[in-house]
């Protein structure tokens, strides 16, 4: 059996296990003979500097290599389509272990150390007393247009009053609706 280990450096099984696979610098090639490593050889990773698709060109070099597993702390989603299109079994968790312990490790079914930390999952959402979810604070309605302008020609007095009355009203009403959208907002008094 052959693995593949995405390492730092290219000192073989000395080499420190890289925390990611595609953008590695190297990967080891271990040859495993009866459960036991039975040698190493380093190889660079033209692609650890790739502008894209670095995890999926690695999984194509580790192949040619004639790997069936490859090791590294933890792999893309990308890498672990392509390895596994490959016939290749993505093995992450080994990061900073040396290539040997990793290889002796998994093949005595696992890392000796405990895995990289997870990541912590997103905070809750804010929300209010006995877990209702706060409400997301909604835009204001549409606002309709204002009322016609004051005609330009001569109008009775009582019209232009009429007229002026439903302009003031337009005007308040937007205010309001203003107001109580920053009262939402929670900028009251601002």
């Amino acid at each position: 059996m052959r693995v593949a280990v995405a390492a730092e450096g290219p000192e073989g099984l000395d080499a420190i296990v890289s925390y990611t696979f595609g953008r590695a610098p190297y990967f080891v090639l271990v040859e495993v003979v009866e459960g036991r490593i039975s040698g190493a050889t380093s190889h660079s990773n033209p692609y650890a500097d790739a502008p894209s698709a670095a995890g999926p060109s690695a999984a194509q070099l580790v192949a040619s290599l004639g790997a069936q597993v490859a090791i590294a702390g933890d792999f893309g989603i990308n890498a672990v389509q392509a390895l596994m299109g490959l016939g290749i079994r993505p093995v992450p968790g080994y990061a900073g272990m040396r290539v040997r312990d990793a290889v002796e490790a998994y093949l005595q079914g696992g890392p000796r150390v405990a895995p990289p930390p997870v990541r912590p999952p997103p905070p809750e959402p804010t929300t209010f007393p006995l877990g209702v979810p706060a409400p997301l604070p909604q835009p204001l309605p549409p606002i309709p247009p204002p009322p016609a302008p004051l005609p330009t020609g001569a109008v009775s007095r009582e019209e232009e009053i009429r007229l002026l009355k439903e302009q003031k009203r337009w005007i308040e009403e937007r205010l309001r609706q203003i107001e109580e959208r920053l009262r939402e907002l929670g900028l009251e008094g601002d």
